[in-house]
């Protein structure tokens, strides 16, 4: 597809030369096409597709100026004329990062080098942050300012995406909707120049540090982390092999035309089911004789509640078993490294800077934050297991013997080995040092293992001892923290009757006065909108109405709409808290004060990890991922100095805010990643 040329549209709108006037904000947003899916394949890969262009830009120079809209390649860097050169400029638009990249390429980035993110404003990531929803269209209905057009959905598919021919619509094929989208572009420019000024008046913008912190998170987005493609591909390979063989299977015992035909597999399970006596027809699906629970054939739990019992056929417990090995849904990784992978073979773009309401990143596409634990083992095992999948037949292998890999498709470049260090139980830590439980941070700071000393304190016995009681201090520690109860406990893993489990809740918390203190003070100052919790937590209302719970580093955690509502909990009628889902801004979140306090918890966690990546970032260190409370790193830089910049053990690069709090990181390298 050709890039447009200059129609005409549009009465009254400019499409002349852009003359940069005094005010140096430009908010800016862009419309292109490409051949790449961008869903699937993500920002950096779309923007090197071969039919990649620019259709429509749409810009405003300060609050008070005049959205204009430049049309085509030619036009753009006709009005953009002198502005990379003068770094006055800030750029502002709604998902940096798709400015960012796209404008790189206008200026003529070299490939994999873009314009530094000093020079944006992400109207984003600022709601995000603020507790706002991260979409335009739901940030301007939670901030009350024009709304979005909805109907751009549909006129971005049809200009911006191939038709099943892989051809594009032209505005001359289409000119009322051509000018339908020129007015939906500009109306996003309207909108978010709008929703931009609405935060900076009402909530003050971008919390103090936090754009440092994203400038960061851009950075290591482009970076990215290299990956084995080949490695993926031959998995993914394997695993498709692996399922028809075992589709074959399920077929041969079944009868099933197709075995995986989900409608097949209910009736065949249904009538098999119901001759055992296990589990019996109720209107759509299957329950559980024993617990009247839904069964449904391809839940994960269900299948494995039916490989539990000991009256199962052996027919049926085979074609389950074969079942469950053919959907290793963790295979599926593989199939997002290779749809994320650029053609230098590094993945970029799967940190969501604030994916959470805390704070805390999410993961993108191969989903970093979720990768099975399970690995091969040290270098020389991986880098074999490794070489064995390439090489041997794929009957030689099951879906197990992939998933340790998944890990070990993300490697160092050649020459260099990547160096991994991690927060050592850093909500453990930060928890008690919030609530001021001063036994477990005298124990974190003496370096003696906190599940043994919690077990020691609970059951009142010597620390030697107690080492024997260590992994029931182990699901205490990681279950009651937050207020959790017999429900928690057994969602750990925790064996015995709700008498037993309850019992060991009350002598956790009998432990913990102070935290089971903290949990009971952060609700109350939360109900009432203002008070000091502890040493370091302050609970306000912020400038905006919102109920703010201020964090040590400073940064608030905003609550929009706080409220009760009477809700039957625990057989009677309470009134709980709610407030609005920053996500779906028509949604509302039912909270209390463990779950307040677990939010802060995991927010003041998040904010060492925070400091730690603007560390990395400006001593130079090639940050390639963090997963949780963990950085990788690439550039052979040692675990000795990484963890010096994460903080760890007093050093001078610990926030400063975090005085007190014992921060600990231990690290390795591996060439392929793994976890030790």
């Amino acid at each position: 597809m050709k890039t447009p040329g200059k129609p005409r549209l549009l009465p009254g709108v400019a499409h002349t030369t852009l003359v940069i006037p005094m005010r140096k904000l430009l908010y800016i947003d862009f419309e292109t096409f490409s051949e790449v899916d961008l869903r699937s394949r993500g920002a950096y890969a779309y923007m090197r597709g071969v039919l990649w262009g620019a259709l429509i830009m749409t810009y405003r120079w300060g609050v008070d100026g005049t959205t204009q809209i430049a049309i085509g390649h030619d036009e753009m860097l006709e009005a953009l004329a002198g502005v990379h050169e003068d770094k006055n400029v800030t750029f502002v638009a709604h998902n940096a990062n798709f400015e960012r990249l796209v404008l790189s390429n206008l200026f003529g980035y070299p490939d994999w080098e873009f314009i530094a993110p000093e020079r944006f404003i992400d109207t984003m990531a600022m709601g995000r942050a603020l507790g706002l929803p991260g979409s335009l269209a739901n940030l301007a209905k939670a901030l009350g300012v024009s709304d979005k057009d909805s109907a751009g959905t549909r006129l971005i598919n049809m200009f911006c995406t191939p038709d099943r021919n892989g051809k594009f619509y032209t505005p001359a094929q289409k000119p009322m909707d051509w000018e339908a989208f020129c007015q939906y572009a500009i109306q996003d420019i309207d909108t978010m120049v709008e929703a931009h000024q609405a935060m900076e008046s009402r909530f003050g913008g971008m919390p103090v540090g936090e754009w440092a912190v994203w400038c960061a998170d851009q950075r290591i987005n482009d970076r990215g982390v290299l990956a084995d493609v080949a490695l993926a591909n031959r998995c993914v390979d394997i695993a498709a092999r692996l399922k028809g063989a075992a589709m074959r299977q399920m077929e041969e015992l079944s009868g099933m035309d197709n075995a995986n035909s989900t409608q097949q597999f209910l009736e065949w399970m249904g009538g098999e089911l119901e001759n055992a006596g296990i589990v019996y027809r109720a209107g759509d699906g299957f329950r559980y004789v024993d617990s009247n629970e839904p069964l449904a054939s391809v839940d994960k739990k269900s299948v494995e509640y039916l490989l539990g019992r000991d009256d199962l056929p052996v027919k049926v417990r085979q074609v389950l078993e074969l079942r469950q090995m053919s959907n290793a849904a963790s295979v599926a990784k593989f199939n997002a490294i290779i749809k994320r992978a650029n053609n230098d073979n590094r993945i970029r773009g799967v940190f969501q800077y604030f994916g959470a309401h805390t704070g805390r990143w999410a993961g993108r596409a191969v989903q970093l934050q979720n990768l099975p634990s399970v690995t091969v083992g040290d270098d020389d095992a991986t880098e074999a297991m490794a070489q064995r999948l390439m090489t041997e037949s794929f009957d030689n292998f099951t879906m197990a013997d992939m998933k340790p890999m998944i890990r070990g498709a993300l490697m160092a470049p050649e020459g260099q080995a990547l160096t991994v260090c991690d927060y050592s139980a850093i909500e453990a830590r930060v928890l008690a040092w919030l609530a001021g439980e001063e036994w477990v941070l005298e124990a974190f700071r003496a370096g003696r293992d906190i599940y043994v000393e919690t077990a020691s304190r609970m059951f009142g016995v010597d620390y030697e001892a107690a080492k024997a009681l260590r992994k029931k201090g182990k699901v205490a520690v990681l279950a009651l923290g937050y207020n959790g109860g017999v429900g928690s406990l057994r969602a750990m893993g925790a064996e015995g009757t709700d008498e037993e489990l309850q019992e060991l809740v009350y002598t956790y918390r009998s432990a913990n006065p102070h935290i089971s203190m903290f949990w009971k003070q952060l609700e109350y100052a939360f109900r009432v909108g203002y008070g000091r919790v502890g040493k370091y937590i302050t609970v306000q209302t912020g400038k905006g109405g919102q109920t703010e719970i201020v964090l040590p580093s400073g940064r608030p955690v905003m609550y929009h709409d706080v409220h009760t509502r009477p809700m039957m909990k625990f057989g009677k009628v309470l009134d709980v808290l709610h407030f609005r889902d920053p996500k779906g801004w028509d949604a509302w979140v039912a909270t209390y004060g463990g779950k307040l306090t677990e939010n802060i918890t995991q927010a003041t966690a998040r904010d060492v990890l925070a400091n730690a990546l603007v560390n990395l970032d400006k001593a130079g260190a090639e940050v390639v991922a963090h997963v949780h409370d963990e950085v990788i790193c690439q550039g052979n830089i040692s675990v000795e100095r990484l963890a010096e910049l994460m903080g760890s053990n007093g050093s001078e690069y610990a926030p400063g805010w975090a005085g007190g709090l014992p921060l600990a990181a231990e690290g390795y390298y591996c060439k392929r990643y793994r976890k030790e």
